[in-house]
């Protein structure tokens, strides 16, 4: 299974999950049988998250312009954040509730900083490693801070996946590592919630990653996706009176 398959797993499985939040949610208030729909539609929507932490893990990791990274996910955080409340929370702008693009560009950019900083300062091993956690820790805060999308679990989940994706890559076999990594990363996240529990699917599926890019045309169509699907349902959401 390439990055491309897992991708596409992750978009319909965010789908469902923000269907269920912004809309069979308010359908299940008005008619309780709806709310067996709205547990397997949020369910399911638990594997997104992780799925998109582990490739993100890999773009950081493979990918040559960093920089151009972090600004295209705050460019789209932005672009996302009032359809984000609107779809999901019934009002344009949600000052307690961030859109997972800020989640992700935090993410990046603390990679940013543990390769391009911590890496090369001139410093004992010992001390290196104390300025990657503390650099971790106050990304997890600035997220907590800011409450974008799962806010420090988000952050944690993706700084112990990029920790055990680096330390166990050269010595483990290459399925086996992946599945750990997002392994790790899922047990953060149902540590942060416990209603993260359907995110331990993403771990099998993530076994059968080959490491492959797939045939990933118009990226921007993917960055897209998000604030697009959002607006419709902001959309759907005010046609109905929601």
């Amino acid at each position: 299974m390439d990055a491309k398959k897992l991708k596409w797993i992750a978009m319909i499985a965010m789908l469902m999950d923000h269907l269920a939040a912004g809309m069979i949610r308010i359908a299940y208030k008005a008619d309780p049988s709806y709310l067996e729909i709205y547990k397997v539609f949020r369910f399911v929507g638990r594997l997104a998250f992780p799925i998109f932490l582990f490739l993100m893990v890999e773009g950081v990791i493979h990918t040559g312009s960093i920089l151009k990274y972090i600004r295209d996910l705050l460019i789209f955080a932005f672009i996302s954040d009032i359809f984000f409340d609107r779809a999901l929370f019934g009002r344009f702008f949600d000052p307690g509730h961030q859109n997972v693009y800020f989640t992700l560009f935090l993410c990046t950019l603390l990679t940013f900083v543990v390769v391009n900083i911590c890496a090369v300062l001139p410093v004992s091993d010992m001390l290196r490693y104390d300025l990657i956690l503390f650099f971790g820790g106050l990304a997890a805060w600035v997220a907590f801070l800011i409450k974008c999308d799962y806010r420090h679990g988000g952050v944690l989940a993706f700084f112990v996946m990029l920790i055990v994706k680096l330390a166990f890559k050269k010595n483990v076999n290459f399925r086996q590592v992946n599945f750990l990594t997002a392994l790790f990363g899922c047990l953060v996240l149902y540590l942060y919630s416990k209603s993260e529990a359907g995110a331990f699917v993403a771990p099998i599926l993530i076994y059968y990653y080959n490491g492959r890019r797939g045939n990933i045309k118009h990226k921007y169509f993917y960055y897209a996706f998000y604030p697009v699907h959002l607006a419709l349902i902001a959309l759907v959401r005010m046609g109905c009176g929601g």
